[in-house]
């Protein structure tokens, strides 16, 4: 049911589906991405979210986003351990998919639509700062994948909205600079330049002159490794 919802949400608008009853098809998603004593099924927990990323990314909804998630925008900020990878990464995309498009709203220019654009954009910059900052205690093996599954996922998104998304993973990627550099990584090298293959492609223009510093490192390493051969 979540998987034909999550298809049919696409045309909703043109259909003249009222914004209400779309929230209310959210809601009833949610529950199934939340912990339980007893796991959901993970392909239920999979469709449903798929339903969310699919909702937040063609419905404009009302209300406020991170209202109508509940407490799984706290438990995204913590850990989304209990779900299997693939769907803790779709939950991940809907949930910096809804806070963006609500930073990005048609509304966001002037008076109370000014308030909830700023807001929106808020919780998405607080979202990457919390899935970056385990990469310094986790390390960037643990770490690093899901971001590069997140930045593969926006290559094609709005240019304000990777703007934001560039301002918060600014500090993760200089982070990985560094670890590139140091010789106790070696083994995460793997992570980390697929982790910048990531980010290049996804937002080169938004990332300044962060890119010819990286570019130096980057041909520092290789040097060092040719004059090791």
């Amino acid at each position: 049911m979540f998987a034909c919802m999550g298809a049919w949400c696409c045309y909703a608008s043109e259909c003249g589906v009222p914004v209400r009853t779309m929230e209310g098809i959210f809601a009833s998603a949610v529950p199934f991405l939340m912990p339980h004593e007893i796991p959901e099924p993970p392909l239920l927990c999979h469709a449903a979210a798929h339903l969310l990323l699919s909702l937040s990314k063609n419905v404009k909804f009302i209300h406020d986003p991170i209202t109508l998630v509940g407490d799984l925008y706290n438990h995204a900020q913590r850990s989304l351990h209990y779900l299997e990878p693939k769907t803790a990464a779709v939950v991940r995309e809907a949930l910096l998919s809804l806070m963006l498009s609500r930073g990005m709203g048609a509304g966001a220019g002037a008076g109370a639509g000014a308030g909830a654009g700023v807001a929106g954009a808020e919780a998405a910059r607080a979202l990457l700062a919390a899935w970056t900052a385990p990469l310094a205690a986790a390390g960037p093996t643990a770490t690093l994948p899901p971001l590069t599954t997140l930045l593969h996922s926006f290559a094609h998104a709005s240019t304000p909205a990777k703007k934001i998304i560039a301002e918060g993973v600014q500090g993760a990627a200089e982070t990985c600079l560094r670890m590139l550099c140091e010789p106790s990584y070696a083994a995460a090298e793997p992570e980390i330049t697929e982790f910048f293959l990531a980010l290049f492609t996804a937002l080169l223009p938004q990332l300044g002159n962060f890119t010819y510093t990286a570019i130096d490192v980057f041909l520092e390493v290789a040097q060092r490794y040719l004059t090791q051969l």
